[in-house]
């Protein structure tokens, strides 16, 4: 069974979009901070103590790695979310307690929340074998000659490693980006059924095509 202190939280809640369209005004009134956990082109991870200076509110999107893969709560972050059609999970912080906090005890739906925590620790699964497939990836395209950098949280060079690693739960996620020598970046998505073996195979022969549209033969 999920227990909310075990992310560090207070409370967790399910509630319908339009309850957390009021709670995000209301945090939004107090001044609070809204971001993503993992975004950006290249990918990183945020670092919510950075947000948080001064006692800002800060509010994160965790839709990626659910809040229950998320530890943010414990580095920083006043509240966690993750926004479903139809429904949005939000977890709070222990410590001190907001008006929006209040809105979503009253709008909870209880039933819906045991069934979305159910749900949430079976993507968490497929998460973590996700993770672990990019990870051999990002490992194989750092060392490659033809690439000029990665990005990949679990990386330990990787400038968002370290809150990475302290929110982060097995596993740092299955998006990682890579650098050609023209300067553009690539994304690559790992699935949890995806073989660590043939997903660098099949990035070589990218690789190779992208080399090929590179090069300039001269016929005399």
């Amino acid at each position: 069974m999920f227990r909310p202190k075990s992310i560090g939280a207070r409370g967790v809640w399910a509630v319908v979009p339009e309850a957390w369209s009021q709670a995000r005004d209301l945090l939004a009134a107090e001044g609070a901070v809204f971001g993503k956990l993992l975004s950006g082109n290249p990918i990183g991870c945020i670092n919510p103590r950075g947000l948080a200076a001064g006692g800002v509110t800060v509010v994160l999107d965790v839709t990626a790695c659910g809040v229950t893969g998320s530890e943010a709560l414990r580095h920083g972050a006043t509240l966690t979310y993750v926004a479903r059609e139809g429904h949005v999970l939000v977890a709070s912080a222990r410590g001190r307690e907001h008006a929006a906090e209040r809105l979503l005890w009253e709008q909870s739906d209880e039933p819906l929340l045991d069934d979305l925590l159910a749900q949430e620790l079976e993507d968490h699964v497929r998460w973590s074998r996700a993770s672990d497939v990019a990870h051999v990836v990002a490992s194989y395209l750092s060392c490659h000659p033809a690439v000029c950098e990665v990005r990949y949280p679990g990386l330990a060079g990787d400038p968002s490693n370290q809150p990475a690693a302290d929110i982060l739960r097995d596993g740092f996620g299955p998006w990682l980006d890579w650098c050609d020598a023209g300067g553009t970046w690539h994304r690559v998505t790992c699935l949890a059924t995806d073989d660590a073996h043939a997903k660098v195979l099949e990035l070589e022969g990218t690789i190779r095509r992208s080399l090929c549209s590179r090069t300039i033969v001269v016929r005399r």
